[in-house]
């Protein structure tokens, strides 16, 4: 799996709501997948605002960081797996 560069992610409208999109490592696929989560409500927020809430929600939920991108190339070994 090559580096992975941070993301800032993207900021939609769906309806009456703000949504934010982004790509997350899966461990095991060279492919990153994609998530869309919301962020709030249109006529609370700005786009920019938007934009700044999703910056930190990635950060929350760590997705750019390094732990993250070292559990995607390295998945987890069960028991078993160790035993042998």
């Amino acid at each position: 799996m090559a580096r992975r560069s941070g993301q800032a992610g993207a900021v939609v409208a769906k309806g009456d709501w703000w949504h934010g999109r982004f790509y997350v490592d899966v461990p095991g696929e060279e492919k990153r997948a994609r998530k869309s989560i919301p962020i709030g409500p249109r006529k609370e927020m700005t786009k920019p605002e938007a934009k700044r809430r999703l910056r930190s929600l990635l950060e929350e939920v760590g997705v750019n960081s390094s732990a993250h991108l070292n559990r995607a190339i390295n998945p987890v070994e069960t028991f078993a797996q160790k035993v042998q």
